[in-house]
């Protein structure tokens, strides 16, 4: 109700209310509207030089009219240049901006008006102007275009060919109306001068808005090539120019990665590893792993605290006829974080707020802004662990990774602004090299020779709790096998879960143990209930666990004009009003 009555006292204002009538924009008459043409054939298609002159009576104040020049003429594009405007003899500021496919001349001053009669004189180039009907050349135009909300008293133009080897025999026909209209053709003459050697046209009656005057004349005798389809590749001559700079950009951005971003040879064997590596925590192996720190090991993170004793996991199951849900929430055990790692202790902070011993926080109800925030400072702890501390990530390879991903980025918003002076192929050129840089600069880490090391002890463990019975009974018989598997226990499969967690391993791992695991670990309680326990059941549950977890850690053609079976409209469109 607010906004109606709102509405209603604006709409009572607008028309009760003093106050400034602004003038409406198009409320204008075109007196005459004349084009003047001189066509030649030096450039395939033949080139056009084209002089309007507008007059224009204005019933209010406006600053001036908007006249809209197509760019492209039967699909292919006419190389338009304006060379001059002027109003009442003299030159006349104007800004020009692309709008479907026309080149919009704003013509006028933002910062002053104009009122009553005005004369516009715009003078411009194109090229690729001639229709080719049947092998024979023609012009065919629209003088004024379709596209104009006002009406004209007279539209009129000439037409000059240079070299001037026409004659007053050659097909010639008139059209005006909207677009495709075909009954206009009283509405119009047009006859050749031959005094002047020029085609001359107007209109017999007022053009109502959304009407042209179209012109088709056919150019018999006069040699115009047609534009071929070299003519069509040279047009994308700066295009190309562009797209060749951003190939050599992302060129030397690949270069730059395989000398400063791949990793070092290593032994290129991976054999089983039985143990974690020592002193990395489940996040850290993940990380060096695949150079992430995603959901997965944050979720490792949390199992691994649990299997610690710092939290416990209670787990909600629901069944609805056939449908099972989970859910889930922690319990901090211990909450003295002093021997954690800074990794560690963010995420318990981000969870737990009062930090007191039995506190209980249900994942759905974590505030999920200030985790985000924790989440990043974990990463951030995490990778500078495994480069200061440990060394396994060469620092230079940090910094370059930072520069090519600044690079990236300014190329990246730098496309948006160069279409102008480039083209689309500079912007498309811009776009591949900012691809090239985010692309190789994100791949720019490099593990050290250490780190180069311990990834494949990192891959031998995961190996080990991949591999499948079949292939285990391999190992043990393998050269490469550098001791003995140890004997599976619970608390072997405890102390190596959250790393299978973390490298994507938890439902193998989980099913070597069918037998062995005959009861819910300490670290979780759940109400499924122990009679359906099994280790299958347990790895379902972990890998239900870290999606959980890890969805807590997220942020919120033309027909011939000139042999008469044409119409209005079609040679070449454009148009206009005021502002």
């Amino acid at each position: 109700m607010k906004y109606l009555v709102a509405t209603f006292l604006t709409l009572a204002c607008l028309a009760f209310g003093g106050g400034v009538v602004r003038a409406d924009v198009n409320d204008f008459v075109i007196d005459r509207f004349n084009a003047d043409y001189v066509l030649d054939n030096k450039a395939p298609g033949g080139s056009l030089l084209t002089t309007e002159t507008i007059d224009v009576v204005f019933s209010d104040n406006n600053h001036g009219i908007l006249r809209a020049l197509p760019k492209s003429y039967q699909g292919k594009p006419t190389k338009i240049n304006v060379n001059k405007v002027e109003r009442d003899g003299r030159e006349e500021p104007y800004s020009s901006y692309t709008e479907n496919d026309n080149l919009v001349l704003q013509i006028g001053d933002a910062d002053s008006t104009v009122t009553g009669k005005q004369r516009y004189v715009i003078t411009y180039s194109q090229e690729r102007v001639v229709n080719f009907v049947g092998g024979v050349p023609e012009f065919y135009w629209d003088i004024n275009g379709d596209q104009w909300k006002q009406p004209f008293l007279f539209v009129t133009g000439s037409l000059k060919v240079v070299p001037n080897t026409l004659s007053n025999t050659g097909q010639v026909a008139c059209y005006t109306g909207p677009a495709g209209a075909t009954t206009g053709r009283g509405n119009c003459d047009i006859s050749y001068n031959p005094g002047s050697g020029e085609y001359q046209f107007s209109t017999t009656k007022v053009l109502n808005a959304g009407e042209t005057l179209t012109v088709g004349i056919s150019l018999d005798g006069i040699a115009f090539a047609p534009v071929t389809f070299k003519d069509r590749l040279l047009d994308f001559k700066r295009d190309a120019v562009g797209m060749v700079i951003g190939l050599v950009l992302a060129g030397y951005a690949f270069v730059s990665w395989m000398k400063n971003g791949k990793d070092y040879p290593g032994r290129k064997i991976v054999v089983p590893e039985y143990v974690a590596p020592k002193g990395l925590t489940p996040a850290e192996v993940g990380m060096l792993a695949d150079y992430r720190v995603d959901g997965k090991d944050l979720s490792a993170t949390l199992i691994d605290l649990a299997v610690r004793g710092y939290v416990k996991i209670h787990e909600d199951v629901k069944k609805i006829l056939f449908v099972t849900t989970r859910s889930y929430s922690l319990e901090l055990l211990k909450p003295d974080y002093t021997k954690l790692k800074a990794h560690e202790k963010g995420l318990l902070e981000g969870i737990f707020t009062t930090h007191t011993q039995g506190e209980m926080m249900q994942l759905n109800k974590l505030n999920r802004t200030l985790m985000y925030g924790k989440v990043q400072s974990a990463r951030k702890d995490i990778k500078s662990s495994l480069q200061d501390t440990y060394g396994y990530l060469e620092s230079k390879s940090t910094t370059k990774m930072s520069i090519f991903m600044t690079v990236g980025f300014v190329l990246f918003i730098g496309a948006f602004f160069v279409y102008s002076f480039l083209g689309a192929g500079g912007v498309i050129g811009l776009l591949i090299g900012a691809g090239g840089f985010l692309a190789f600069g994100s791949a720019m880490q490099r593990r050290s020779h250490a780190g180069v090391d311990m990834l494949e002890k990192i891959l031998g463990l995961k190996l080990y709790m991949n591999v499948a019975e079949k292939e285990r009974f391999k190992m043990m018989q393998s050269a490469d096998r550098p001791y003995a598997e140890p004997t599976k226990t619970p608390e072997l499969y405890e102390k190596l879960l959250p790393y299978a967690v973390a490298l994507g391993v938890e439902k193998s791992w989980s099913k070597q143990f069918d037998g062995i695991l005959t009861q819910t670990p300490g670290w979780v309680a759940s109400n499924a209930g122990v009679a359906a326990f099994s280790s299958a059941q347990l790895g379902s549950s972990i890998s239900s666990i870290t999606t959980s977890f890890s969805s807590s850690f997220q942020a919120s053609s033309g027909s011939s004009g000139s042999s008469g079976g044409g119409s209005s409209g079609g040679g070449g469109g454009g148009g206009g009003g005021g502002w």
